[in-house]
C-alpha cells in the first residue's frame, strides 16, 4: 500500500487496512459497500418465518398439555 494516491479505509470484518476502492477485502473476502433493501428484507423475512415456527411450537405443545389435564 505505499501509493499515497489511493484512500485506505479499515475493514470492520478483520480491521486490515485496504484500499477504499475496493468491492470486498481482499483478507476476510467481507463485502465493503452499503448493504441494500434486499438485504434488510431477507433478514426480516428470516426472522418473521422463525418465528412462527416457534409460536407454531408453542401453540402445539400448549393444545397438548391441554388434552392431557
Amino acid at each position: 500500500m505505499s501509493d499515497s494516491s489511493f484512500q485506505t479505509a479499515i475493514c470492520p470484518g478483520c480491521g486490515e487496512e485496504i484500499e477504499s476502492v475496493k468491492r470486498r477485502c481482499p483478507h476476510c473476502g467481507r463485502p465493503m459497500g452499503k448493504r441494500g433493501f434486499f438485504f434488510y428484507a431477507f433478514w426480516a423475512g428470516l426472522s418473521l418465518i422463525v418465528l412462527a415456527l416457534i409460536a407454531c411450537i408453542f401453540y402445539t405443545g400448549f393444545l397438548i398439555l391441554n388434552r392431557m389435564l
